[in-house]
């Protein structure tokens, strides 16, 4: 059986589009089409209405939809089970960005493999774009990151505090708390920002639409000091005194400067969502389930 037809047709319905498909199955379009033409001619039946620039399911269509997933799902236990039989190890591949991989997986990925022996964990540290094309060409399982908005299955795992990164020498007013200390709006607008664009359109939860939101919130135009597009480096020039700028609390288990101050917005908290994300339409496997299970488990805790 050709299981890769099984898989164009699940994807073209997920997308409902051949050319967002074949790109997302890195295969050409023209093949792609081509195997579909050739499965409806053997089926006798139409799979899909294509109306311009969108594409839909016909009443057969969504009878061999259903009727293909259940065939790989089954075809992926069974290669879970012949790999047991055979006695070689599962794999799960996970992957993370550099600093969300050292701040959260290594609790983890110890506890996952004492729970289970018999699956070897596989680690790649990148960023989001280059994590989901990987899980798009199905060499990842499953990716950590911010919900990627669409055309994936996701389950948050963990709330990510954000927090503003400013140099000593501006001496903010800052009001000490249990956990970091609070800044008012109103005073950290005063400060000239490092501005992070967003290069890879990763969405309404980058540090760019944050920082955006902060000057909306306070009804003030930002003083760009520059601008620059890594966190990282956003991080490394607020700690020369050019100006404030926003990091992941997570980010900070990689380390602090002695001469920065690492606060909170008095008014209100500034956080998002870490997602495990999976292909959508894939079963969650028992080894993805167990994963998450752990990160829930185990990720507050590793929170400075």
């Amino acid at each position: 059986m050709n299981f890769n037809v099984l898989r164009y047709v699940e994807a073209i319905a997920e997308e409902e589009s051949f050319t967002k498909a074949a790109e997302r199955l890195y295969v050409a379009q023209p093949s792609l089409s081509q195997a579909i033409r050739t499965l409806e001619q053997d089926l006798g039946a139409a799979l899909f209405v294509r109306n311009g620039r969108s594409t839909t399911l016909t009443p057969a269509g969504e009878r061999y939809l259903r009727w293909a997933k259940t065939v790989l799902r089954s075809e992926q236990q069974l290669r879970q089970e012949l790999d047991h039989a055979r006695g070689n190890l599962r794999k799960f591949a996970v992957g993370a960005s550099p600093y969300r991989s050292k701040a959260l997986l290594p609790e983890v990925v110890c506890a996952f493999a004492k729970q289970r022996p018999d699956c070897q964990i596989v680690l790649r540290d990148e960023y989001q774009t280059d994590l989901l094309e990987l899980l798009n060409k199905g060499e990842l399982d499953m990716v950590l990151d911010l919900n990627p908005a669409g055309g994936y299955s996701t389950e948050p795992v963990l709330t990510e505090r954000i927090l503003i990164a400013v140099h000593k020498r501006f001496a903010l007013p800052l009001r000490k708390t249990e956990k970091w200390p609070k800044v008012s709006l109103q005073d950290l607008l005063q400060i000239p920002l490092i501005n992070i664009r967003d290069h890879s359109n990763a969405g309404p939860l980058h540090m760019s639409y944050i920082l955006k939101g902060l000057f909306e919130r306070g009804n003030v135009p930002p003083r760009i000091a520059l601008e620059c597009c890594s966190a990282e480096l956003a991080h490394i020039l607020a700690s020369k005194g050019l100006g404030f700028t926003v990091v992941s609390e997570l980010f900070l288990q990689a380390g602090r400067y002695s001469d920065m101050d690492y606060c909170e917005i008095e008014e209100f908290p500034l956080t998002r969502q870490v997602c495990a994300i999976w292909q959508l339409g894939r079963p969650l496997s028992p080894d993805g389930r167990a994963f998450i299970d752990l990160l829930e488990t185990y990720g507050e805790s590793t929170i400075l």
